[in-house]
């Protein structure tokens, strides 16, 4: 759940109505995000 309050801004009320797959995939979504954008700034330091 730290995974998702740090990269989409969600409170923990936002999530406790949610299921446990609900939120896998919102976590998975997450670390796509955050490996994106890392990737993104590991290109941008290589120019």
């Amino acid at each position: 759940m730290a995974d998702m309050a740090e990269m989409w801004h969600w409170q923990p009320s936002d999530m406790w109505p949610m299921e446990a797959g609900e939120l896998s995939e919102w976590r998975n979504r997450a670390i796509k995000r955050y490996n994106e954008k890392q990737e993104a700034k590991a290109k941008a330091g290589k120019r």
